[in-house]
């Protein structure tokens, strides 16, 4: 029933794969042999620990060094205050 059912609308066109180059294809192929892959799930789950630690790191330096500029900014404030007091 369904092969003799016609449907109406719009065309699709079949897309046409551009060729690649074949030098680019074997860079491409080579570069994914070189890549050291993930042999165990144990390997990628200490990597994923990694990564998460790296970013929760890069955070809370990114952190502390707002605080430190924040606070050299008071102290500088401060100081030029002090020294407009005795006029």
């Amino acid at each position: 029933m369904i092969d003799t059912h016609k449907q109406c609308g719009i065309p699709i066109e079949k897309r046409h794969k551009k060729k690649i180059n074949s030098k680019k294809l074997q860079r491409k192929v080579a570069k994914e042999l070189k890549k050291r892959s993930i042999s165990t799930k144990a390997q990628e789950a200490l990597k994923d620990e990694f990564e998460t630690s790296k970013k929760e790191k890069a955070e809370n330096d990114k952190q502390l060094k707002e605080d430190k500029k924040a606070y050299i900014r008071k102290i500088k404030v401060q100081k030029a205050e002090n020294k407009h007091r005795g006029r």
